[in-house]
């Protein structure tokens, strides 16, 4: 830890204590005895009147503090200590009689004020006191934030200390590539290699998998090698960010020298810096796409990639170069110190640890929670961690090590122990996808929403479409590894993106963000989610909306997919047909100029109500995949046909949801979004109604359009 921060016998009254505190600490430290009243303590006096009372003993629960410190003390010793002086601004409106509070939430650390105002609030313990009778209630001091914009903190503490046994987050390890990291790294892969079961279950040795092509990294000179009749070997792969320009690769014209040699010195930082963990680790051999796959033929491109699968689940370790955004930047050059990395004043204040020692710890500015790592935002590398068994990852702040063992706690080089919240929504999904893919009992959590393994897949497909490729073409492609492997756990047959088994209840997917123009090189059909370029989610059926149910008239009759010669069902296809049965009604959608067509746009459907084409508004809410662009360009309204089919219903929450198509020729559609019937929709002029009146009256109008659609006429057609 740097020694850039502040610390003073002001700031040193600030004592971090998160114990439980009872009556006695109250009565001990935030008592009148001794101190001169004034108007500037009323603070304390609620506290301490409210102590009072015996039949409702005040309690301070772990993890929030309140100081015996004043806005007032604070205002008067402000230009005396900087960490007063944020305080006093972050409270300049606040009364001077509050006391200055603290609580802790995950890893952040919030300021906070009270102005010793009680609350009660049943606890768990106090619903058995209650049930036992004693009638017993605990009272909680309310804490009140500052003012908005104020900072978070994160508490730090040298390894070592009494305080890191409880404070887990450590200053940054600013050299990744030093010795003592190296020998850490080591530690954490022989650890592995020698104890973890399930991840030597992972790689398995009975498949015999050697990629086609790696490099050899074992002597001075690198060279290409191809493993054809070579005995088993270990190696490590390398998940990266390529970046836009200079990258070395192996093309037709570069293979026959590179199986010679390679030259070191024309290896890009990232590259470089893998081969160096390679040789640390003892290993020879290392995976590197861009080298080891033949970059301008477009057979060998596609046979690799259907080996994606293996090439990462197979390798001993996976080298992420998270910090890289691109190949040339490298992720063994020194980190920034902490003091770099967050910005702003930090703080050293003591630290009352759960034993009674006194530490210290440092206050730093927290990091965004939604920070995300450069390669976590790529399309390509999702595959690549959610398949390896072990991964050594390089990231902004630290160097960690992820495996398959659920005992283990994930070590890393420094900084906080768990990752942050968008990282850890990634890792968590790929240890539970790779739980599922290793064959282990399926257990289903309500609170997340996950029934079954197609939820786990429709999950890792809605993380994914976060990510972006540089290629649209490799919308498939890019998650091909895991569909393949999906397949076989599913025992069901992939359909450029979804499954047979559940084509009807899962094509209702729509695009969280604002549609795109459709893409003039083709992808996926239009009834695929792999046809966007956008974040998708999917409504699906589960137990809180199972009285959903599909419409009787609608059935999936077939589903067509031509495949490119190499890479089947998982990778580039030519094209799909998926025939259905259903009721179809023609509708208008109305164009209100551009920015019109946003997701989940209300009111903006219109029918036939009879008397030609003079259109009704239809209560229902469209979701749109793709715009074309005279959408875009034309600042007029104006109405385009649509055709709607209705998939699913739901009577009881007054809903009724199905496919908007644009008709092509003959019986062949194509998708242009979703929509969604609803009561909700359904806006009533200004009455004297009553509530129930009202809501009558709703239910009346929306039985009229679901009758609507339900009239209408019953066709085959085919959406491409």
């Amino acid at each position: 830890m740097d020694s850039s921060y502040h610390s003073c016998e002001i700031c040193q009254k600030i004592v971090l204590d998160f114990s439980e505190k009872d009556e006695d600490w109250v009565k001990t430290y935030l008592s009148f005895e001794g101190r001169k009243v004034s108007s500037d303590d009323e603070g304390r006096a609620a506290i301490t009147a409210r102590r009072t009372c015996p039949e409702f003993p005040l309690r301070i629960p772990s993890g929030q503090i309140i100081f015996d410190i004043s806005i007032a003390d604070i205002r008067e010793d402000m230009d005396n200590c900087s960490l007063y002086r944020y305080l006093a601004d972050a409270t300049a409106d606040l009364d001077p009689s509050m006391l200055l509070a603290g609580e802790m939430v995950g890893y952040h650390f919030d300021f906070k004020v009270t102005r010793g105002s009680q609350q009660t609030k049943t606890q768990f313990w106090d619903l058995i006191n209650l049930k036992e009778g004693s009638g017993i209630h605990n009272h909680q001091v309310d804490l009140e934030y500052l003012k908005p914009g104020g900072r978070k903190f994160d508490l730090i503490a040298r390894a070592g200390t009494s305080a890191a046994k409880e404070v887990q987050t450590r200053p940054i390890n600013t050299a990744p590539s030093s010795e003592a990291t190296f020998t850490m790294v080591q530690g954490w892969l022989q650890t592995c290699l020698s104890s973890h079961m399930t991840c030597r279950d992972c790689v398995k040795s009975d498949l015999a998998f050697m990629p086609t092509r790696l490099i050899e990294i074992a002597g001075p000179n690198y060279r290409l090698c191809g493993t054809a009749g070579r005995p088993v070997e270990p190696y490590a792969a390398l998940s990266y960010c390529w970046g836009t320009t200079g990258q070395l690769t192996s093309t037709r014209g570069t293979y026959q020298s590179h199986l010679a040699s390679i030259d070191p010195q024309a290896l890009p930082a990232t590259v470089w810096d893998a081969v160096e963990v390679t040789r640390k680790l003892g290993i020879k051999y290392i995976w590197v796409d861009s080298i080891c796959i033949i970059q301008d033929d477009a057979s060998d491109k596609a046979i690799e990639i259907t080996q994606m699968e293996h090439v990462y689940s197979q390798a001993t370790v996976t080298i992420m170069a998270s910090r890289a955004a691109s190949v040339h930047e490298g992720f063994l050059q020194d980190r920034l110190p902490t003091t770099g990395t967050f910005g702003g004043s930090q703080f050293q204040v003591p630290y009352r640890c759960l034993n009674g020692d006194l530490d210290t710890v440092t206050l730093v500015s927290s990091l965004d929670d939604d920070f995300t790592e450069p390669l976590n935002t790529r399309g390509w590398a999702m595959q690549e961690r959610f398949l390896s068994a072990r991964i050594i990852e390089y990231g902004t702040f630290q160097t960690r090590w992820t495996c398959q063992d659920k005992r283990a706690i994930m070590p890393s080089d420094g900084f906080r122990a768990a990752l942050l919240n968008t990282e850890q929504q990634t890792e968590g999904l790929s240890r539970e996808t790779l739980s599922a893919l290793r064959g282990e009992p399926f257990i289903p959590t309500e609170a997340t929403g996950v029934f079954d393994l197609f939820d786990v897949w429709f999950n890792v497909v809605a993380v994914y479409c976060k990510r972006s490729l540089t290629s649209e073409s490799d919308r498939l492609p890019a998650i091909s590894g895991l569909a393949s492997r999906f397949a076989v756990l599913l025992n069901d047959e992939y359909c450029a993106g979804l499954w047979r088994s559940r084509l009807a209840e899962d094509l209702l997917w729509t695009c969280v963000s604002y549609p795109c123009v459709r893409s003039d090189n083709y992808q996926a059909p239009s009834w695929s989610w792999a046809a966007s370029n956008h974040h998708i989610i999917f409504h699906r059926v589960t137990v809180s909306t199972k009285v959903s149910t599909q419409d009787p008239a609608f059935s999936v009759l077939d589903c067509k997919i031509e495949t490119e010669e190499i890479g089947g069902l998982f990778s580039s296809i030519k094209s799909g047909t998926l025939t259905v049965s259903g009721r179809l009604r023609e509708a208008l959608w109305l164009i209100r100029g551009p920015g019109s067509a946003a997701p989940d746009s209300p009111c903006c459907l219109y029918v036939n109500d009879g008397n030609g084409w003079e259109p009704a508004m239809l209560p229902a809410r469209i979701s749109v995949d793709f715009i074309d662009p005279e959408v875009e360009s034309n600042s007029d309204e104006y109405f385009v046909p649509v055709t709607l089919l209705q998939i699913r219903v739901n009577d009881r929450l007054g809903k009724a949801n199905g496919l908007v198509l644009r008709h092509i020729n003959g019986c062949d559609y194509s998708r242009l979004g979703t929509f969604e019937l609803t009561r909700n929709c359904i806006t009533l002029p200004p009455s004297h109604r009553s509530p129930t009146e009202k809501q009558a009256e709703q239910t009346r109008l929306y039985q009229q359009y679901g009758n609507w659609l339900n009239q209408g006429e019953r066709q085959v057609i085919n959406i491409v």
